[in-house]
């Protein structure tokens, strides 16, 4: 017998007006004897102290393979303490891929969805989340079938801590008890965003308190810049790409002077500074001296997104800014020439894998790229003429747009007959031999990327990616590169000079 006289006498307390057959009595049962309202560890508790009302529950204690879980959540002396949200969280997402239908399956319903919803992109979770779509079904809370993620197997998790884990029974009440989902929608998106929707300090509504207006105020900002100037939003989202990848996300590609991240040749060409200006200036005269510059580019990169028909994504913010512009750092850029194994190393040199590249380049489905950068490819590249990765129709074209020897600085789309939507056209066009820059041809001539492009393109025969889905992730894994939070770095007064 697990359970102790005082659990026993409790349990009678609470059943002995119930219908005849116990299975329907315990299934209306308040699992957690205390705080059966408050998702907490005092479920564990009660474990360890012979209070658990299932027996399947109480061997969880009795039985040594799973007591030691028992034993990290609750912070045992001796033991390797678990963090029992951040632990739920996990195995939650994980199991709820379990036989997902997609594809075809809801391509309806997830227009609805992106129509209301906020989404997440997390480091190593694709999840678009939607308070909307969690509904009270037979008692419990469970998320509605419109919502669909991937979760990667980049986060291994011991199979006894994940079963154990997936035993949500502190929030197990009885029937009529609530009349919404508030309450488990509080819990899992504030779990999600805090365990899993960080980098390196930075986290989800870092400035909630300290300038609530900070977001709103990015927003609306290139929103107005975009109406007048819709070239800003690639330009944006590119620089935010060149920051991170020198000297991490800290801004310093915004920084004005001699030699100066911003002169580099890969830079020469950005365009969007000004947004960024007109931002910080707006925030400072509300809240001066808190939101860094780096964190208005990371702001202002998504919502360029979002303006082209892209989906939205939480930012993570708490990022300061560098003090520190160099041009020659600009090498650490992928050039417009560089092998796929080049470009996987640079990309590896920061985290980020081969499928973050192929994501990440796929940026490209939006903006232009000057003659310069590719007409080379249209006239003598070999003995016998053109780069024979190209289409041979689409090489007259271009020719006609970058004529031998003519402005070098014309402007073309890299992403042809789609340049100012966000979408999978660029990959259509990689397949078909209509790539822009030499680079990003490559992720269709080379095996190890082409793999990527196809199943963003839904080929039959390889698993399907949702682009949409994997670019707010790896986007989010970005921006957390080489990131200075806490004491590093520094507010700037100016996002154009040090302070």
């Amino acid at each position: 017998m697990v359970l102790t006289h005082q659990s026993t006498h409790h349990l009678y307390l609470n059943c002995k007006h119930s219908a005849p057959k116990a299975v329907m009595a315990l299934a209306v049962l308040i699992l957690t004897l205390e705080v059966p309202t408050k998702f907490d560890t005092s479920f564990l508790t009660n474990l360890r102290n012979g209070r658990g009302v299932l027996l399947s529950d109480q061997r969880l204690w009795t039985h040594p393979s799973a007591r030691v879980f028992v034993q990290r959540f609750l912070g045992v002396k001796g033991y390797k303490a678990l963090n029992f949200n951040e632990e739920f969280v996990r195995p939650m997402v994980k199991m709820s891929n379990i036989g997902v239908k997609t594809g075809t399956d809801d391509s309806g319903l997830r227009k609805a969805d992106l129509d209301y919803c906020q989404t997440m992109s997390l480091p190593k979770v694709g999840l678009d989340y939607c308070p909307k779509n969690i509904l009270p079904i037979n008692n419990l809370f469970m998320v509605s079938p419109k919502i669909t993620s991937r979760v990667e197997n980049t986060l291994p998790i011991a199979k006894p801590r994940a079963f154990f884990s997936l035993f949500p029974h502190t929030y197990c009440t009885m029937k009529g008890s609530y009349s919404g989902p508030r309450i488990l929608t509080g819990i899992l998106y504030f779990a999600m965003a805090a365990a899993l929707v960080h980098g390196q300090g930075t986290r989800v509504g870092f400035y909630s308190a300290s300038c609530p207006r900070a977001e709103s105020i990015v927003t609306s900002t290139v929103q107005s810049h975009f109406r007048s100037n819709p070239a800003i939003a690639p330009g944006l989202l590119r620089m935010h790409f060149h920051d991170c990848f020198v000297q991490g996300c800290d801004g310093s590609i915004l920084i004005d002077g001699p030699n100066t991240e911003k002169t580099a040749p890969p830079n020469s060409l950005l365009r969007g500074y000004e947004v960024i200006n007109d931002a910080k200036t707006q925030i400072e005269a509300v809240c001066p001296g808190v939101v860094s510059c780096a964190d208005i580019l990371a702001l202002a990169a998504r919502d360029s997104v979002v303006l082209t028909n892209g989906a939205s994504w939480l930012v993570p913010t708490g990022r300061r800014d560098g003090r520190v512009s160099q041009a020659s750092d600009a090498s650490n850029l992928p050039g417009f020439t560089e092998s796929i194994d080049s470009q996987k190393r640079k990309f590896a040199a920061f985290g980020l894998n081969t499928q973050d590249l192929v994501t990440l380049v796929g940026g490209h489905t939006i903006g232009t790229s000057a003659c310069q950068f590719f007409s080379y490819r249209l006239y003598n590249f070999t003995a016998n003429g053109p780069d024979p990765s190209i289409n041979p129709s689409f090489v007259s074209q271009l020719q006609s747009l970058c004529p031998q020897n003519g402005d070098g600085s014309r402007r073309v789309d890299l992403d042809t007959g789609s340049g100012g939507r966000f979408d999978t056209s660029f990959f259509t066009n990689l397949r078909n031999g209509r790539g822009i820059l030499e680079s990003d041809q490559k992720l269709w001539t080379d095996p190890s990327t082409r793999t990527i492009v196809q199943r963003f393109l839904g080929v039959a025969g390889v698993q399907p990616l949702s682009f949409n889905v994997e670019f707010r992730r790896s986007m989010v894994k970005m921006s957390n590169i080489g990131v200075k939070t806490g004491t590093n770095g520094e507010i700037r007064r100016v996002c154009s000079a040090v302070n």
